[in-house]
């Protein structure tokens, strides 16, 4: 009777785990679900001054996730929001700096973890290729985050998959 109720047991708390056991990527700043054929940088995230200027945007890189089939790279990066200032008014300055190098440039609106979210699209040299960028910007307690995704100049379908999947999952802490 007691080997009956545990196998019982067992069946139902089984029948709770998820189906959904889609990896999911966190640290102390926010959490996004992670495709299990995409891989997390680890180590130096990029040579010289580019970890603290993230393609001279002004912003330090906090993860780097990739295929390894791939030179498509999805980045989180932030910067602190500068007092007096505001998340538009970055947004604007930041890409007025850049903006001679850049081409195919349109600006929009989205919703990132439930709240409104700023848009860049354009392409930008990078040694010999174009690349093609797509900036997405929301301001959490203070810090400005940026999502971005660097990729031929058209992105494979897994990266614009994955783009957008961590666009709609992503929760800042």
């Amino acid at each position: 009777m007691i080997r009956t109720l545990l196998i019982i047991l067992v069946l139902l708390l089984s029948a709770c785990v998820p189906a959904d056991r889609t990896p999911v990527y966190q640290n102390d700043f926010f959490k996004f679900p992670l495709r299990s054929d995409w891989k997390v940088k680890t180590g130096s995230l990029a040579t010289g001054s580019n970890a603290l200027n993230y393609y001279r945007l002004d912003l330090e890189i906090i993860v780097q996730v990739y295929r390894s089939n791939s030179n498509d790279t999805i980045t989180i990066a932030k910067r602190v929001l500068p007092t007096g200032s505001g998340l538009e008014k970055e947004f604007e300055a930041t890409y007025q700096k850049i903006q001679k190098e850049i081409r195919k440039d349109t600006q929009g609106e989205g919703i990132m973890d439930q709240q409104k979210a700023l848009v860049r699209e354009y392409e930008r040299p990078w040694g010999e290729p174009w690349i093609r960028f797509r900036d997405v910007w929301i301001e959490k307690g203070g810090t400005i985050f940026v999502l971005s995704c660097k990729s031929t100049l058209t992105p494979s379908q897994e990266t614009t998959e994955m783009m957008k999947a961590i666009e709609a999952g992503i929760h800042f802490k």
